[in-house]
């Protein structure tokens, strides 16, 4: 038996400027939640030093506290959409897509088998669409890219796995979706493909 190794890594075309706004909204979440530790400890000095009422001191100093320490949770969390790129693995029969997040962090998002793929094809083909507008699809972009780059298209892969139907939207070339083609059962290529 003949084995398969196919990789495709898809770079994100706007690196550098997504690179600057992962690490401005890094910058602002830590400086949130230094607000937020620095406004808690001056409550609980203002507690210690002024007799107010407990409910004025609570609207007053506590409520900004816990907005900071939330704001920096939610922009800390932000960061993560953003230095974006895919990788695409095919390893004779099993295809694996992994999201790394700023060239360190490694997240799988799917791996299945080529028997699962239903179809193959390229991305806004009249197949394509009908199996969009299908109810119960779950529609999962692998791309941080508006516009394929250079070499590349846009492919989708509609698969069954973990007991639901996927459509996966690929950044890949046509040596890739061929190495996956030739694992797959007959008739998984829509018939407009071009």
């Amino acid at each position: 038996m003949k084995e398969i190794f196919l990789e495709d890594v898809v770079n994100n075309e706007n690196y550098k400027n997504e690179k600057f706004k992962f690490n401005l909204i890094f910058i602002f979440s830590l400086i949130s939640f230094a607000f937020g530790v620095l406004w808690g400890l001056y409550f609980l000095l203002f507690l210690f030093t002024i007799q107010l009422q407990l409910l004025i001191k609570l609207l007053i100093f506590v409520l900004p506290s816990c907005l900071f320490i939330a704001s920096g949770v939610f922009l800390f969390k932000l960061r993560k959409n953003f230095c974006i790129e895919y990788d695409y693995t095919l390893v004779n029969d099993s295809v694996r897509i992994d999201k790394i997040n700023k060239k360190v962090v490694r997240t799988p998002i799917i791996d299945f088998i080529t028997l699962d793929i239903e179809k193959i094809g390229k991305f806004g083909s009249k197949t394509y669409e009908g199996y969009s507008e299908l109810d119960g699809i779950n529609i999962i972009f692998c791309s941080p890219n508006e516009m394929p780059a250079v070499g590349k298209d846009f492919f989708y892969i509609v698969a069954n796995t973990q007991g639901e139907k996927k459509m996966f939207v690929l950044e890949t070339t046509e040596t890739f979706i061929s190495g996956i083609l030739s694992n797959c059962k007959k008739g998984v290529l829509e018939a407009d493909y071009k």
